[in-house]
């Protein structure tokens, strides 16, 4: 950062009617050149939420993240608090990504959302940063935004419940999944069951 000073002299005079008389003063002033640059925030923390979900069942995700100018405008001009402030949006891992981003948030906000899943699968829910607009040496410059972040995987599975009569010819084989071990031993009455049926 460039730090110039620069010397200012007032002078001052009494009025007309008075005897002549100039006094000179001189104060310093130091300038420091705005060398500021803006930059896209940083890649947003991987989502953290449900690792497992069934369809339509809602889940509730969440990131936050930091953004490098908030740093450089504390150490370099002495600024408390953030003066970039930061928004969210979610890739939901299925063709739908958030069409904007969130409204704006402290550095390290932990920003949420909900979502579900109509159709079993596996997600990979992703994150993503865009800051504020911020004065440069260029004036003043619109938002940046940052990298998607890592991903959390999400499983999405059917949910069977009841009481449910199972007929199968003997070329068929079902494999039911305890939920309770994720093991195929002996289940409870009324235990949820996860399946597939092959053949």
């Amino acid at each position: 950062m460039a730090i110039h000073s620069l010397y200012i002299y007032v002078h001052l005079h009494k009025e007309k009617d008075s005897p002549t008389q100039k006094m000179e003063r001189r104060a310093i002033v130091t300038i420091k050149k705005f060398d500021f640059v803006q930059r896209p925030p940083n890649k947003p923390e991987t989502p953290y939420g449900p690792s497992k979900l069934h369809v339509n069942e809602l889940g509730k995700f969440t990131t936050y993240g930091t953004d490098p100018d908030n740093t450089y405008y504390q150490e370099n001009y002495n600024v408390k608090g953030t003066p970039d402030l930061i928004r969210f949006r979610f890739d939901w891992g299925d063709g739908r990504i958030d069409d904007q981003f969130s409204g704006v948030h402290m550095e390290n906000y932990e920003y949420s959302e909900h979502q579900k899943w109509s159709t079993p699968g596996e997600y990979y829910v992703k994150a993503q940063a865009k800051d504020e607009p911020a004065w440069t040496d260029w004036g003043r410059e619109g938002p940046k935004i940052g990298d998607w972040s890592d991903y959390h995987l999400v499983t999405v599975k059917y949910i069977f419940s009841g009481n449910m009569d199972i007929s199968v010819s003997s070329d068929v084989i079902f494999d039911m999944i305890n939920p309770d071990n994720n093991t195929n031993e002996p289940m409870e009455t009324n235990d949820t069951i996860y399946g597939n049926i092959t053949g």
